[in-house]
């Protein structure tokens, strides 16, 4: 009596930023007849990089074959959860998933779902012998599943195209302006908001007048004035991180310098970021006792506010 072979394929397909790791979960029914041993046949331009289940002793994976042996006889339904992953020097423009076929099955059936990283979009390109289905109809749906698909044929293959979601960057800037007896300290506190992408690299354009400037925030690997292309005196700065900030980012920058406290007309510009959808943001002055400051009227975009009208956190 041979056994009789047939598989139920319940796939995962995620894109990260430099790998593709495909997940194959494998309900195995052998029937009329027990095995000791598996073999599967996968794409060569992937490695399987891991092998679980019930029973399995070793595998060895080359050339496109994956064997897999079991500690006993096995008869019934086995699940086999198979990793295979394909490493990206640069982020592709479309990725191909294909079936992971059992040598000698009857019948191959597979559910596959396809994720991706935060900041990629993946859209169906082309199908064989395959088709999209609701995202609901999914079993054990992964989070952040976004495409389905099913196949009942076991040679099928899907190509998805890729794209990197373009960065949307705001920001708000509270600067806080402190007028002691010839000499001004201040600080710009700039609260970043960052949607679809992670953004490593952030552009700040501070007044020329500024001394002594100081950045401060997490994981900052460098501060330059000036990028590739622009020369210094355009007083524009470029902090850069050690890995993407997702979602928000705060970067605090604080600077003094000199005037003459006889009448002085003072510059109290402020912070500004460069590259970004919207800045907005807020003023505040506080001056030394001995000191009276008397301010111009506002021009816009500025316009003159309580001091209850700040947020609390700047308060």
């Amino acid at each position: 009596i041979e056994p009789v072979l047939e598989t139920a394929a319940r796939i995962t397909a995620r894109l990260e930023e430099s790998r593709l790791v495909v997940s194959h979960a494998v309900n195995l029914s052998v029937l009329k007849a027990g095995i000791y041993t598996a073999e599967f046949s996968y794409p060569t331009n992937f490695n399987v990089t891991d092998v679980r289940g019930a029973n399995v002793e070793d595998w060895k994976a080359t050339a496109g074959k994956l064997k897999v042996n079991f500690t006993q006889r096995v008869l019934g339904v086995h699940r086999l959860d198979l990793v295979l992953e394909q490493a990206h020097k640069s982020f592709p423009a479309q990725i191909t998933v294909d079936a992971v076929r059992v040598t000698g099955a009857t019948k191959e059936t597979a559910f596959i779902g396809a994720a991706s990283a935060a900041g990629i979009r993946l859209k169906t390109d082309t199908l064989t012998s395959a088709r999209e289905i609701p995202i609901a109809q999914l079993n054990q749906r992964a989070g952040d599943e976004a495409l389905a698909f099913t196949a009942e044929a076991p040679d099928w293959k899907l190509a998805l195209a890729t794209e990197r979601l373009p960065a949307r960057v705001v920001a708000e800037v509270f600067n806080l302006v402190t007028v002691g007896d010839g000499l001004v300290g201040g600080s710009a506190t700039i609260r970043f908001g960052i949607l679809n992408q992670g953004v490593q690299e952030f552009k700040v354009r501070l007044p020329a007048h500024w001394k002594n400037v100081e950045f401060t925030g997490p994981n900052i690997r460098r501060k330059e004035l000036g990028s590739a292309g622009v020369p210094p005196v355009t007083n524009i700065w470029t902090i850069s991180l050690q890995d993407k900030a997702w979602g928000g980012y705060t970067l605090v920058v604080t600077y003094d310098y000199q005037f003459d406290p006889k009448k002085a007309v003072l510059d109290l510009a402020g912070a500004h970021c460069e590259g970004v959808e919207r800045e907005t943001g807020s003023l505040a002055v506080t001056a030394a006792a001995n000191l009276k400051l008397q301010p111009k009227p506002a021009a816009e975009p500025l316009r003159a506010i309580d001091q209850t009208e700040l947020a609390e956190t700047d308060r």
